[in-house]
C-alpha cells in the first residue's frame, strides 16, 4: 500500500508537490483554505468597470524558473505562455530617454555579452565594470571575498557606476530578493545571476502568460489529481496540527480532521495553531 501524503496549501508550491507525488503513484490529499486553487495567484473576473481579468501574482516569469515550468509541462499547459527569447527589453529612463537591452541569439553567456555591448541603457565605461562584476558568478564556488556579504558591498567593491546601479542592480535585486541591496545577501542573488546569465540562454528569457493566471495550471491540476486518485478539499483551511505521534493529522476550520503518513505545509505564514 502506497504512503499517503497530506499537502496543506494549494498555491504553486502545493500544486507542484501534490502533482509530483501523484505522478509517482503516491496517494495525495490537498487542503486549500479558499474556494479555488492558486493561493495568492489568481485572476479577477470581468466587470462593468474593467472588462478584462486582472492577474494577481507573477505577471512575468523567467526561463530560469525550472521547477515551475516542470509543473506546467506535467499539466500540459506549456503552450499557454509567450517566451521572449532571446531577452529583449526597452524602457523609458527617469530622464525620458528610451533605452534598451537586446540579447543576441547566441549560447549563454555570449548572448548577454553582445547584448550589453550594444545596449543603450549603460554608459560604455560602466558596461565594462558591470560585466566584470558578473563574471565571478559564472561558476561554483563564486569568486567573491568573504567581506562582500550584501549586494551593496559588491557594488561598492566593484565600483559600479550610478547608471548601472539605478538601471540594473537595484531593480534586479528588488525584483529577485524583495529587499534593497543594503540587506540583500550577495550569495543569494549570485545563485540567480549564475542561472540567468551563465546557464542556458533560455534561462534569461522573459515569459508572459497568454491567458489569465486562474486559467493556467490550477484547473488542470485539479483534474490531474482527481484522475490519479488524489483528493482536493477546498475551503478547508488548517487550524491545528497534531505532530505528537502516529499519523500526522490536521484539523480544519470546518472541524474536520485529515490524517496521513507525511505532511507538507505550503502556507505563506503561520496560519494555524500547532500542537506537538
Amino acid at each position: 500500500m502506497s504512503p499517503k501524503v497530506l499537502v496543506v496549501g494549494g498555491g504553486y508550491a502545493g500544486l507542484a508537490a501534490s502533482t509530483a507525488l501523484a505522478e509517482a503513484g503516491v496517494s495525495v490529499e490537498l487542503l486549500e483554505s479558499k474556494g479555488f486553487l492558486g493561493g495568492r495567484v489568481y485572476s479577477t473576473l470581468k466587470s462593468d468597470s474593467f472588462p478584462a481579468p486582472v492577474d494577481n501574482g507573477p505577471h512575468l516569469l523567467m526561463g530560469c524558473y525550472r521547477e515551475t515550468f516542470r509543473l506546467f509541462k506535467r499539466l500540459g499547459v506549456e503552450s499557454d505562455f509567450h517566451w521572449v527569447d532571446p531577452l529583449s527589453l526597452a524602457w523609458i529612463s527617469p530622464g525620458g530617454a528610451k533605452v534598451s537591452l537586446d540579447c543576441a541569439a547566441l549560447p549563454a553567456p555570449f548572448h548577454l555579452l553582445l547584448g550589453l555591448l550594444k545596449s543603450t541603457a549603460f554608459p560604455g565605461s560602466e558596461k565594462v565594470k558591470l560585466m566584470a562584476a558578473l563574471v565571478p558568478f559564472a561558476g561554483h564556488p563564486f569568486l567573491i571575498p568573504r567581506s562582500a556579504r550584501t549586494v551593496a558591498d559588491w557594488m561598492a567593491l566593484t565600483r559600479q557606476g550610478p547608471t548601472t546601479r539605478e538601471r540594473f542592480w537595484v531593480p534586479f535585486c528588488r525584483a529577485v530578493m524583495n529587499v534593497p541591496p543594503e540587506t540583500a545577501p550577495l550569495r543569494g542573488l549570485g545563485e540567480v545571476l549564475n542561472r540567468v546569465f551563465f546557464g542556458k540562454r533560455k534561462d534569461s528569457a522573459l515569459v508572459v502568460a497568454a491567458k489569465p493566471l486562474s486559467e493556467i495550471a490550477f484547473p488542470q491540476g485539479l483534474d490531474y489529481l482527481k484522475m490519479r486518485g488524489g483528493a482536493v478539499h477546498l475551503r478547508e483551511g488548517a487550524q491545528r496540527l497534531n505532530l505528537a505521534s502516529g499519523p500526522f493529522s490536521v484539523e480544519t476550520v470546518s472541524g474536520k480532521s485529515f490524517s496521513a503518513d507525511a505532511l507538507i505545509l505550503e502556507i505563506g505564514r503561520a496560519s494555524c495553531r500547532e500542537r506537538v
